[in-house]
């Protein structure tokens, strides 16, 4: 479609710029030419031959000229349009990138200044690390780090007797199915001394493929404070342990005659802790009567009466004689209440009457004796 004016229009309807033409060209031919030229060339103006002055008339009508051709019109908004598309994704893709700079610069603060050791795996190896991991492995620098090998920063073997490569592969896959996991592994620094540490385990997606964000949280200080706690704890059991043995003493109160007053409250260890002391006492001494004295039982259950009725069936295992002094409403109520069982089990109100009755039988018997050997 030819979107200039014909050389006949121009004649019709444009005289100062024909006159201008004419007066340039010196003829019609040639100015018809130069027209046609300056139409191709796109040209709102026109030059004169010597290509130093312009036609000063534009040509009216002329379709280059935006505001004669509604076409041209429309074509410059759609451009403009999408300039300004594209200008508001430029915009948006420079906020995007400053975000994630700043995101960046974040993590790598969080990264490196960090008090625990912070590790990335992949594939190859290490590719990066913080200076906690550094100092947590008693390394000169990070290349040190980067040049290890993973299998020299564990043991042969953990604290649970498995080998370390095989359960660091099933930990990974955890890791890996669970989106983290978190566990205590046992390392080495590279001077050779193993340490605790708490390891948590992500994956993470690199621009280089999939790797292992590692954590370790050092638990030295930690174990030692739990070893510390654990030796005052067995320190406090062993003075525990002596104070029931001072709180129920096993006293010989005459020849062959043993008696364990207990006094206080009187819990299931503490019980458990008095059968084996009153075994030996008996076996050490010959005793053939044992007098549990519970005038100062305090919060007698169920399971004392349980455990004392189990003390009186043991010691009658060895042929020795269990007799049961000041039991109390409460006392009574636990042995009826436990079922435990009794029979054939002496019981006095007070130890004079334990201690007179017992000698008054003890005389029985050497009597009936004498008239056996006779």
């Amino acid at each position: 479609m030819d979107l200039f004016k014909p050389w006949e229009e121009l004649r019709g309807r444009h005289p100062e710029s024909l006159r201008w033409v004419l007066e340039g060209y010196g003829g019609d031919a040639r100015a018809e030419r130069a027209w046609g030229h300056g139409a191709r060339r796109n040209t709102g103006r026109y030059r004169s031959p010597d290509r130093r002055r312009r036609c000063p008339h534009p040509i009216a009508g002329d379709p280059c000229r935006p505001q004669d051709n509604p076409a041209r019109i429309e074509g410059v908004g759609d451009v403009q349009a999408k300039i300004d598309e594209l200008q508001a994704e430029l915009d948006a893709l420079r906020r995007q990138l400053k975000a994630s700079e700043s995101a960046h610069e974040i993590f790598r603060v969080l990264f490196e200044h960090s008090s625990d050791a912070h590790l990335i795996f992949d594939q190859t190896g290490i590719i990066d690390c913080n200076h906690a991991a550094i100092a947590m492995l008693a390394c000169q620098d990070k290349a040190e780090v980067l040049r290890l090998h993973p299998a020299v920063l564990s043991p042969e073997r953990q604290p649970d007797g498995r080998l370390s490569m095989e359960k660091s592969v099933e930990m990974d896959g955890l890791a890996r199915i669970h989106g983290y996991h978190r566990f205590e592994w046992t390392h080495r620094r590279m001077n050779g001394e193993l340490f605790p540490v708490e390891v948590t385990l992500t994956p993470v997606t690199l621009a280089s493929g999939g790797a292992l964000l590692v954590v370790w949280h050092e638990l030295t200080e930690i174990k030692a404070r739990e070893n510390e706690l654990i030796a005052q704890l067995e320190v406090i059991r062993e003075q525990k342990q002596e104070i029931l043995r001072m709180s129920m003493p096993v006293i010989e109160v005459g020849e062959g005659l043993l008696m364990v007053p207990v006094l206080g409250a009187l819990d299931e260890q503490a019980l458990k802790g008095l059968i084996e002391p009153v075994l030996m006492a008996i076996g050490r001494r010959g005793a053939s009567t044992l007098i549990i004295d519970l005038t100062g039982l305090r919060d007698a259950e169920g399971a004392t009466a349980l455990h004392l009725a189990r003390l009186l069936a043991a010691i009658g295992l060895l042929g020795v004689q269990g007799i049961i002094v000041g039991l109390r409403a409460q006392t009574a109520r636990a042995f009826v209440e436990a079922e435990a069982p009794l029979q054939g089990v002496p019981v006095y109100a007070t130890m004079r009457e334990a201690l007179a009755r017992t000698r008054q039988a003890r005389r029985k018997t050497r009597r009936g004796r004498a008239l056996a050997r006779r």
